[in-house]
C-alpha cells in the first residue's frame, strides 16, 4: 500500500509538471486569455486544493476579503497555492503553520499579500 502511494503522488507531481510545462507554452505563444475573476473564489481553490496538507499540518490560513481582478485566474491559483503550501512546508519543527492573505487596494491596482510565520529566506537568497 505504501508503494502505491508513492506511484500515485509521483503520478500527480508529473502530471502537474506536464500541465505547469504546457500553460508556461501557452504564456509564451501568448495564448493564455485574461478575463475579469474573483480573488476569493480563486484563493478558496488553491485553499481547497490543499486541504489536506493544511489538515495534516493544522495549518490556520486567514483571508481578507479579496477583489475582482483581471488577469489569469489558473495562474494566480496556482501562484496562491504554491505561497500558501510553502508557508506551511517551510516551518521550524512544531511551529504552527500561520499564513494570512490580504487585499489593499492602491491608486490603480490591488497589492496582494501573502504572510507566514515560516522559516523565512536566507539573507544571502533575499532580493536587495
Amino acid at each position: 500500500l505504501e508503494y502505491l502511494e508513492m506511484v500515485v503522488t509521483s503520478g500527480n507531481r508529473m502530471r502537474e509538471m506536464i500541465e505547469d510545462l504546457l500553460e508556461y507554452s501557452r504564456v509564451e505563444e501568448g495564448m493564455v486569455r485574461n478575463e475579469l475573476f474573483d480573488a476569493g473564489k480563486v484563493v478558496s481553490g488553491a485553499r481547497e486544493n490543499l486541504s489536506r496538507l493544511i489538515e495534516e499540518k493544522k495549518a490556520v490560513v486567514t483571508v481578507e476579503k479579496m477583489p475582482e481582478l483581471y488577469g489569469n485566474p489558473i495562474q494566480m491559483m496556482r501562484l496562491m497555492q504554491n505561497l500558501i503550501g510553502n508557508g506551511i512546508k517551510y516551518q521550524t519543527v512544531g511551529n504552527t503553520p500561520r499564513i494570512h492573505i490580504g487585499a489593499k487596494e492602491q491608486e490603480y491596482s490591488w497589492l496582494i499579500s501573502v504572510r507566514d510565520n515560516g522559516i523565512g529566506i536566507r539573507e544571502d537568497f533575499a532580493l536587495q
